[in-house]
């Protein structure tokens, strides 16, 4: 009996055991991979916080960025101190500001309602980025800048890629404003290649607005006219063609630039020639491209550009250069009959 009682103790685990072990292992596997997905997609979110915030960034990309501000009220009304929907909120104000900067007033009032509820939130330091830029404080912003990069690299989601395109367009405008445009020209590569799928109105036009006075100001012409041209038609199906517009009158003051007259002129033709607002680019471009009587025309141009207002240093300046250009090229006075 002994002998038996030995031998059944010797006896290896029984198939239950080893299964109860591979299943605990294959648990406890899954549950790392699980861990892992979580960490990488970041937390659920509830639907109507992902409608909102799916909504919102499609309206942020039309440019209707009060439609944006109004489809977040209530979602944050429920969850004031929800992260994903503050950090919406504030790319929706922060891109509304660098477009229209009389409305960077909304900005401010919600940096000073963020408070204690947004202190780990990349949202915190782009606004403060983004005020300190409004105000020409570059250093400020730049710092604000390096602060927010690595929250930012560490971010995962559906808002990770617009708040990366932010981030890159602050620094390449900080730069730019600063007047550093050998730095600002490389940052608008990265800019560039960061900009959502599907962006239209005033924000594209400000990128490209932005980017091709960068690109004059490092004389990087011909990879202005390159990415200008390729911008210069509206999107198919696409009924706003002001960023297209905005694209072909640059593209003009970029050949103008390169001594191209006939493109020049060609790409000028196909913006509105009643649209005042491209006045001081076309007197730019008329500058570029002679001087002499011909510039008769640029002249007159620039002087209406000054006379809407007449205090404007900018416009001072570019009326002194429209009008020297008409002088003769020997350094002559002009004639009375071409000052009067």
């Amino acid at each position: 009996m002994t002998n038996g009682s030995d031998d059944r103790n010797d006896d290896p685990p029984a198939p239950a055991t080893t299964l109860r072990s591979v299943g605990s292992a294959l648990g406890g596997w899954a549950k790392r991979v699980g861990t892992l997905i979580t960490e990488v997609a970041g937390p659920q979110q509830p639907e109507e916080v992902t409608r909102a915030l799916n909504d919102a960034r499609d309206l942020r990309l039309s440019g209707k960025f009060s439609a944006a501000h109004t489809r977040l009220q209530d979602p944050l009304k429920a969850r004031p101190n929800d992260p994903s929907l503050l950090l919406s909120l504030a790319l929706t104000l922060i891109q509304q500001a660098l477009v229209e900067p009389a409305r960077a007033d909304v900005l401010h009032a919600f940096a000073q309602g963020l408070g204690k509820r947004a202190e780990r939130n990349p949202a915190v330091l782009l606004v403060e980025a983004t005020q300190s830029l409004l105000r020409r404080e570059f250093d400020p912003s730049l710092d604000a800048l390096r602060r927010v990069r690595k929250p930012i690299d560490d971010m995962t989601g559906g808002l990770q890629p617009e708040t990366r395109f932010v981030f890159h367009l602050l620094i390449t405008l900080a730069h730019a404003r600063r007047g550093r445009h050998e730095r600002a020209q490389l940052e608008l590569h990265t800019t560039r290649a960061r900009l959502p799928e599907g962006t239209r109105g005033p924000l594209r036009q400000l990128l490209l607005a932005e980017g091709a006075q960068i690109s004059l100001a490092t004389e990087s012409l011909d990879e202005a006219i390159a990415w200008l041209g390729s911008e210069a038609e509206p999107a198919p199906g696409d009924t706003d063609d002001a960023a297209a517009r905005t694209a072909r009158a640059y593209l003009a003051l970029a050949l103008a630039a390169k001594g191209d007259r006939l493109g020049s002129e060609a790409a000028l033709a196909r913006v509105d020639a009643g649209d005042s607002a491209w006045d001081e680019l076309r007197v730019r471009v008329g500058l570029c491209l002679g001087t002499g009587p011909e510039s008769q025309a640029t002249r007159e141009l620039a002087l209406r550009h000054l006379q809407r207002a007449p205090e404007d240093p900018r416009r001072q300046r570019l009326w002194a250069l429209a009008e020297a250009a008409t002088w003769p090229s020997n350094g002559a006075a002009a004639p009375l009959a071409a000052r009067s």
